[in-house]
């Protein structure tokens, strides 16, 4: 297998450990995501692991099978339950000149106002110290009966140092799925800790799982690389730079 990961013209490698072309998945997302979850019973995880471990090493023996199998994977987790970040537009350059400009104006406009604001301000500041003087002896009152009543959250999983870390990427592309990429990578990888009991970590990660999801097919990887293998033989990254592995491919 180390002798896959040294040829020029491959980016990035992994095994294949579950495939299946017809997977039927269902109209609506609570169904589809209860699929994945049970998904991970049928995953050839001793093969995936025998060979992840011909590449990468752990301290311990890593488990090919749970210690005990569950009978129930838990409750879906929705798309609700994943916050995601608004898109922000890319500025080009003259908007990018104008608001430098603006930036520049309102700056002086401040350094006058600075000597009348600093006048005012003296005057200010004993009105709010005994105006917070007030406001902190009838807030304590209210924060403390707010924690009195607030719901205890849930805690997290204690992390175990006998068992790897793991994070899921999904790729998925198809315009009939009831679901997103992020919302199955977030199912399938608490299947799968919950069926391992595996420590969850999306930077610092022992093992990648990459879940594909092609219209009705399905197929189950486990990375052998963390990064594509072209960036090994550049020295130096410009404009012109070309990837090692498309120049090798194109010299065969």
């Amino acid at each position: 297998m180390t002798k896959v990961l040294t040829l020029n013209g491959v980016d990035n490698c992994a095994v294949l450990v579950h495939e299946n072309l017809h997977f039927g998945f269902g109209s609506n997302e609570e169904g589809c995501m209860k699929q994945l979850q049970y998904l991970v019973e049928n995953v050839d995880w001793r093969m995936g692991i025998k060979v992840w471990s011909q590449v990468y090493s752990f301290h311990l023996p890593i488990s090919e099978k749970p210690v005990t199998y569950p009978v129930d994977f838990g409750r879906v987790i929705p798309a609700s339950a994943i916050p995601l970040k608004p898109k922000q537009e890319k500025s080009n350059r003259n908007d990018y000149g104008q608001k430098k400009k603006r930036c520049k104006r309102e700056e002086n406009e401040n350094t006058n106002k600075g000597d009348d604001a600093a006048k005012v301000s003296e005057e200010l500041i004993e009105s709010d110290v005994n105006m917070e003087e007030k406001v902190d002896k009838s807030s304590a009152n209210i924060t403390a009966e707010v924690t009195e009543a607030k719901p205890t959250k849930k805690s997290k999983r204690p992390f175990d140092p006998t068992k790897p870390t793991f994070r899921v990427t999904c790729h998925r592309s198809g315009e009939n799925h009831a679901f997103s990429s992020m919302i199955a990578a977030a199912n399938f990888g608490g299947a799968i800790q919950t069926y391992f009991d595996w420590n969850v970590d999306m930077k610092n990660f022992n093992i990648e799982v990459i879940l594909r999801v092609v219209d009705d097919s399905v197929s189950v990887s486990i990375a052998l690389t963390k990064e594509s293998l072209h960036r090994r033989l550049i020295t130096n990254f410009g404009p012109t730079t070309l990837r090692a592995t498309t120049a090798y491919n194109m010299l065969r």
